[in-house]
């Protein structure tokens, strides 16, 4: 494996499935295959954490921010109190968790 991979699996209201897998780093654990283009909303300066210790001008992008915008983009559609089961698998195991 040439890093560290997480795949997070959502079945949406028991039908749609979304799947979402992360590559890091092996030895920095530092994100991989991050948008090239980031939306506006996940700038750095936009509203950065309290305790962050990045720098807008080094980083312009929050790595969080930009992490998510594959999920918020395929989620959209998706209401805040819609029955999700997940799924998170890694190399070492499996561990899944059921919505209600």
């Amino acid at each position: 494996m040439d890093g560290h991979e997480i795949t997070y699996r959502f079945v949406i209201d028991g039908g749609r499935t979304e799947a979402f897998t992360l590559r890091f780093h092996p030895r920095t654990f530092e994100l991989l295959d991050q948008p090239t283009q980031p939306p506006a909303w996940a700038a750095l300066e936009l509203h950065q954490c309290d305790n962050c210790p990045l720098s807008a001008q080094s980083l312009p992008f929050c790595p969080l921010a930009t992490a998510l915008v594959e999920p918020v983009t395929r989620f959209a559609d998706v209401r805040s109190y819609t029955p999700i089961s997940v799924e998170v698998e890694t190399e070492e195991r499996t561990i899944g968790v059921a919505g209600a």
